[in-house]
């Protein structure tokens, strides 16, 4: 290893070398994705981007009308998203034989992910509302409400061992 000329240590001529030929290498890997992964990737950045966005708009709905109201916000926003989600391959044909627009199967999709992520956050937001019912154990209940969605997801690893 070298030092720079203010003595901090710099890198060599070698190591200079080796990072070149690895970004060179994940450069060559990413041109060689195909359609599927770049599809895949950019349905999860709009899923999760609606996610952490919903938050905002739905904790309005929330505080002015109540967590009935958000509740059935974030339930329609999902149900929406998921007949979308699972018409798309019927709806796609007339829509893009339509004149008004021109959309394809692959929107659909997007947007019906979009949907479904947008509407996820709501229904938890209005579940934790229900720590009020609880006042000397609201800390409790909220914690146990969070920690039950926390874990929710540990089917999916159930599902991976089976």
């Amino acid at each position: 290893m070298l030092l720079s000329s203010n003595g901090a240590p710099g890198l060599d001529a070698a190591h200079i070398h080796k990072v070149r030929l690895h970004y060179k290498s994940i450069s060559i890997k990413y041109l060689q994705m195909n359609h599927s992964d770049c599809f895949d990737a950019q349905m999860f950045i709009l899923a999760s981007s609606s996610n952490m966005i919903s938050p905002l708009f739905l904790g309005l709905v929330l505080d002015r009308f109540g967590p009935r109201a958000c509740s059935v916000t974030s339930v329609a926003f999902s149900t929406l998203g998921f007949f979308l989600f699972g018409t798309a391959a019927m709806l796609a044909p007339a829509l893009a034989s339509s004149s008004m627009t021109g959309l394809s199967r692959e929107d659909l999709f997007s947007l019906s992910v979009a949907m479904i992520g947008f509407g996820g956050p709501g229904v938890q937001n209005a579940v934790i509302h229900t720590a009020n019912l609880f006042p000397s154990n609201k800390g409790l209940v909220t914690a146990i409400i969070t920690g039950c969605f926390q874990l929710s997801f540990i089917i999916f690893f159930v599902f991976d061992q089976v």
